[in-house]
């Protein structure tokens, strides 16, 4: 709750880049965390995507979009995508929004995509994982599977969920989940509630499942539910955006 905040951030960067804007003003801004904290699923970045998108409208910045997004980039990689996902939305007026995108570099580079309309199911366990952990582990590894990115895009652009699914991967589950078994345990347990696919989010310690219909993923995540109510474990089904 200090400056290292991505959404202090993302205030500090745009106060710095327009002072005359800013002359005489402050900034105050509230967070009602809804999303898990240090869970691999961009909490900190969708707050900092929302004070750029945010402020450049209340202030009349004048930002496009790929402004937005590079300044984003600045705060952290996935911060872009986010931006994008907002843009998406008709109230902020920005044109080039999409709700799912191929990331290149280090995900600054979006290209949008045809978005799947799928069920999610996520569970995330009362454990953090932290990223840079994760990615030095990973390196310690040296050889390891990729995601098949043609593979997931002829399943978007075509609506094929078999292609989807046979190009998905995740490489950083060859850290987290011989590192942390519990994680582990979580995604085997979710795979037996036959969903389309299974992965963790990020670093994790998040896992979710895919489902293409309400009434199985509902129920799975009832199930899931019931099953981890003596533990802190978040639980909440959602769905894609399109």
């Amino acid at each position: 709750v200090d400056s290292r905040n991505t959404a202090y951030r993302a205030a500090e960067k745009l106060m710095s880049r327009y002072p005359d804007r800013f002359r005489g003003r402050s900034v105050r801004i509230d967070l009602k965390k809804n999303i898990p904290v240090a869970a691999g699923l961009a909490g900190g970045s969708s707050n900092a995507a929302g004070v750029i998108v945010g402020l450049n409208a209340f202030l009349d910045l004048g930002m496009d979009l790929g402004e937005m997004c590079r300044l984003g980039a600045e705060i952290g990689a996935d911060v872009s995508f986010c931006i994008m996902t907002l843009a998406a939305d008709p109230q902020w007026h920005l044109e080039g929004g999409a709700t799912c995108a191929l990331a290149e570099g280090i995900g600054e580079e979006l290209t949008p995509l045809k978005p799947a309309r799928l069920w999610c199911l996520l569970a995330k366990l009362p454990l953090s994982v932290s990223t840079a952990e994760a990615y030095k582990g990973l390196d310690a590894l040296g050889e390891y599977p990729h995601p098949d990115t043609e593979s997931m895009l002829q399943g978007l652009r075509t609506g094929n969920l078999q292609s989807l699914r046979r190009g998905m991967d995740n490489v950083l589950e060859q850290y987290t989940l011989k590192t942390w078994h519990q994680v582990a345990a979580l995604k085997e347990q979710m795979r037996r509630y036959n969903p389309d696919m299974t992965m963790m989010s990020g670093s994790g310690p998040t896992v979710y499942s895919l489902f293409p219909g309400k009434k199985k993923a509902m129920l799975a995540c009832s199930r899931l539910k019931e099953s981890l109510k003596a533990t802190d474990t978040f639980v909440y089904l959602a769905k894609t955006l399109v």
